[in-house]
Formats: structure tokens, sequence, C-alpha cells
């Protein structure tokens, strides 16, 4: 029978293009369910043909809408997730984890046999466990996890990554953001060295202004 545990995470950035990555557990950390995951206690994970985990919306089976890469270091179970903005779903989750009504991070697992011990004072101790799903939801048990880090609008680098951003931020077609990307990439670029452009809302700006340039 799978558990869920869930972790709040402070969301410091928000992109366009669905990246971000922190920690869905927090080892030696009693949760508010009163478990541990213990150090190293992610034995076995359920994984897509490209070696992912899925992320799930509020640990909907219905519902994946990204994958993520993980891995354990001494802290916890990190990931490195993507959602999958061209899902409805998922870009719904994009907009409550930027306007910060889903602020935690869960994960769903199964203890494996022989895999916990529960202490004279009723805290269950997890050794080996496998995880199925990551997923954002709306509550949060684990205070200690955090999501640390979402790819910036501002890492934008190359004109295709412009393009991207135009089609995902901005609704346009691939024709329409090849257009306006052709002519404000160079002034994009030229605001970006000046500092003017510094985040996603300062791209969303420089976009309506290119669109009500265009029209």
């Amino acid at each position: 029978m799978k558990k869920f545990i869930e972790c709040p995470f402070d969301l410091k950035a928000i992109n366009d293009i669905g990246t971000f990555s922190g920690y869905a557990s927090i080892f030696g950390n009693v949760d508010s369910g009163g478990d541990i995951m213990e150090r190293g206690s992610f034995k076995e994970f359920h994984k897509t043909r490209d070696g992912k985990v899925l992320i799930l919306y509020q640990h909907s089976t219905r519902d994946p809408i990204g994958k993520a890469d993980v891995h354990q270091d001494d802290k916890g179970l990190h990931f490195d997730g993507q959602l999958v903005m061209e899902d409805a779903t998922a870009r719904k989750a994009y907009v409550g984890m930027k306007a910060g009504t889903i602020d935690a991070m869960s994960f769903g697992f199964d203890v494996l046999p022989g895999g916990a011990t529960v202490t004279e004072g009723g805290i269950r101790k997890i050794s080996a466990a496998k995880c199925w799903e990551l997923s954002p939801v709306t509550f949060g048990m684990n205070e200690l996890a955090r999501i640390e880090a979402v790819k910036a609008a501002g890492n934008i680098t190359t004109i295709r990554e412009f393009e991207d951003f135009l089609r995902e931020a901005g609704g346009f077609s691939k024709s329409q953001a090849v257009a306006i990307a052709g002519g404000g990439w160079k002034t994009l670029q030229d605001r970006r060295d000046s500092g003017e452009a510094d985040g996603a809302s300062e791209y969303l700006k420089f976009l309506n202004s290119l669109t009500e340039t265009s029209t």
C-alpha cells in the first residue's frame, strides 16, 4: 500500500519552460505523519523508459505532468524536474506554483520488506523504500524539504531558446515566435547585458513590448 509524504517548498523563481529542482525528501527529519526517511533509504525507483521518475499532479495517476532525474545525497532525495508544458494540467501546476497556491512537493512510496522499524515513541524509521512518483501538491508535511532552484528565464542564451520562450510564455505559434524572435533577439541581448531584462517578469514585459510594436 503506497504512502505519501508531502514536503513544503519555497519557490524562489518560476520560469516558463517548467524546469525546477530541489529535495522531495530530507533524511533524518520527522515529518508530521511520524516517519523518518533514513539516509540512503530509497533502494528502488519506478522509472520511465528513459530512466526518469514520473511527476504526477496531486498524486493522480491520470495526470502525469513531467519527469525528473533523481539522486540521493547526504541531505535527501534530490530531483531535477521538467514539466510537460504542452499539457494543460502541467500548465495548471505551473500557474499554481508560480502563484504560491501549490507550495509543496510530495513522493509516493512503498516500504520494502523489512525496511522499517518503529521506536518506543512511535516514530517509524524507514531504511528501505521504493519511490513511485513525485508530485507538486497543495499541502506539505516535511518542513525542511524545499524546492531550491528554478531555472530562470534569464538563462536564455540562444535565439532558439528565445523562440521557445515566446511560444510557452506568450502562446505564439512557431512561425509567429520565429518572426518575433528574429526582430527582437539583438534588443533582448542588449537589455540583458545592461541588466534591464532580469528574470521572467522582465522578459514578459519585453515580450509585451515586442507584440505591441508588431501590431
